[in-house]
């Protein structure tokens, strides 16, 4: 039997027979090594992700697992090869597509425009839009094929046997579909290299929202890591990452209260993600006026 390292697990939270068989048959056209596919039936909504995921890992027979959506395929021939050889190097933990630098201590929703990415895939629909090449890296003349973020998107995710033994998935805290790739980069990061790699392109076929239901399962995440965040693989200055801080404040504060949160919720987490190290009085008032006070109490804005 060849070197089950060489050999690839794929698991997949299934909800859509269709996609499954185009995502499966994709895999089969393009993988280039040997693998099985570990389906775990969720067309009833049984299961969050994070048990769907459990329980397909306890059933993989290889040693380098692939979690992934799906909603994808793939335009990258022999494309396990490479998954295999990026994580031969046993200081690399967790491989994807897409991801971000630096993650700090309060939630985030516009990462291109805040933060620091590293992105490489197609953006497909499923309404037969138009697909859209989404490439962005830190540093340009960097031209590496695996490069460090702090966490990644789990819409495709890489890691061993080994490293998934030690850091598995969190189905207590995240019993729904959100956060658990957040907290898996999180939790891996603490011991080896989460990565994007360059040499793996895929379509995604639909995507994602920001509703209340991610909302609320992203505050589970920052509340369960509020003592280690905020964390970078770059070493930042302390003007750098206060300027971040209050750059998220700002996104994080439109996002609140774009739902139907009461004002008590939305301040007490205003006043949680505020007060800490990074805390300047300007931007605390000026945000509070500007964003709070316009949603809740209908005041105008004039600087």
């Amino acid at each position: 039997m060849p070197n089950s390292i060489n050999m690839i697990s794929i698991i997949i939270c299934s909800r859509d027979k269709t996609l499954l068989n185009t995502v499966s048959q994709s895999v089969e056209k393009t993988i280039g090594v040997p693998y099985e596919i570990i389906a775990i039936d969720n067309s009833e909504a049984k299961y969050g992700i994070c048990k769907a995921y459990n329980l397909g890992a306890a059933q993989a027979k290889y040693d380098v697992f692939c979690f992934m959506h799906e909603d994808i395929t793939f335009e990258t021939q022999n494309w396990g090869q490479n998954v295999v050889n990026h994580l031969k190097d046993e200081s690399v933990g967790l491989i994807g597509v897409a991801g971000i630098d630096p993650m700090g201590i309060v939630p985030v929703f516009v990462y291109k425009s805040i933060g620091k990415a590293e992105y490489n895939y197609i953006q497909s629909g499923l309404d037969n839009s138009q697909s859209v090449h989404q490439y962005l890296t830190i540093n340009r003349y960097d031209t590496s094929k695996i490069k460090p973020v702090s966490v990644i998107d789990g819409v495709w995710m890489c890691t061993t046997r080994k490293v998934y033994s030690q850091f598995k998935f969190d189905e207590v805290t995240f019993d729904r579909f959100h956060g658990y790739d957040l907290d898996i980069s999180l939790q891996i990061q603490t011991k080896y290299k989460v990565c994007v790699v360059f040499d793996v392109l895929l379509n995604h076929l639909s995507p994602g929202k920001v509703d209340k239901i991610y909302f609320d399962q992203i505050l589970k995440l920052y509340h369960k890591w509020k003592g280690i965040l905020p964390v970078s693989f770059r070493k930042l200055s302390v003007k750098d990452w206060k300027e971040y801080h209050w750059l998220c404040m700002d996104d994080f504060l439109r996002k609140i209260t774009s739902f139907d949160y009461t004002l008590p919720f939305v301040l007490k987490h205003y006043f949680i993600f505020s007060f800490n190290k990074y805390f300047k009085p300007k931007p605390f008032i000026l945000l509070f006026i500007k964003i709070i006070g316009k949603r809740y109490f209908k005041l105008k804005f004039s600087r």
